[in-house]
């Protein structure tokens, strides 16, 4: 998932199954090497990732596919919010948005559920 930073900066984000599961990377195009691996759950899938400007600020978006969704603001890694309300098992995270004046979040997953916050 590519974005740009506050100071300008070209970067991505990307996650990985098997031997390098267990964390999502920042990537820039002009490094050969990940700029950081930040850990999750090692048995957790990332289905889902997605970056919204608000006015509020940033916000980076990842979802699992136990249901759960990590908000991150600003790129701050260090402090993220988890929240599930989908089904564990068939609750992979299909698509997440914010409504125009900021004051809802909602999350679809393949369980067939929509949750407004």
């Amino acid at each position: 998932m590519p974005y740009t930073t506050a100071d300008g900066k070209q970067q991505f984000i990307v996650s990985s199954q098997g031997q390098f599961n267990g964390f999502i990377y920042i990537c820039s195009i002009d490094e050969i090497r990940p700029l950081k691996a930040i850990p999750i759950q090692p048995d957790l899938l990332v289905t889902y990732m997605s970056h919204s400007i608000k006015s509020y600020g940033e916000m980076i978006t990842i979802g699992y596919q136990t249901g759960g969704i990590e908000l991150v603001m600003n790129g701050n890694f260090d402090k993220r919010m988890l929240v599930k309300y989908h089904d564990g098992r068939n609750g992979s995270i299909t698509a997440t948005c914010m409504t125009r004046d900021n004051n809802f979040f909602l999350s679809s997953a393949a369980d067939g559920l929509l949750f407004v916050y």
